[in-house]
């Protein structure tokens, strides 16, 4: 299959996102002739059709960092010390 990756694809592909991820401050880092790229994304509103899905290209990384206010949530106070970020790593076999 030739056709290129989506970013929801890729976030569904690597398991989805968890109940502690900070949707509305995701980044996206990608490769250039000229360096990275960081580009700044909000999934929430990819999620909700309030934004274009955009194609991921080989190299890409995704990432999804946990919120604070989540984590202490669902967490407790210790959960927020350790509170993991999550990256996703877009490639094609």
């Amino acid at each position: 299959n030739n056709e290129p990756l989506t970013l929801m694809e890729a976030l569904s592909l690597a398991g989805g996102n968890t109940v502690i991820s900070n949707m509305k401050n995701v980044r996206l880092i990608r490769k250039m002739p000229s360096g990275k790229e960081i580009i700044k994304l909000n999934l929430k509103k990819i999620y909700q059709g309030k934004e274009a899905d955009i194609a991921v290209v080989n190299g890409d990384i995704l990432y999804v960092p946990s919120s604070g206010v989540k984590s202490f949530i669902y967490r407790g106070y210790s959960g927020l010390a350790s509170t993991a970020n999550t990256a996703i790593f877009a490639s094609r076999f």
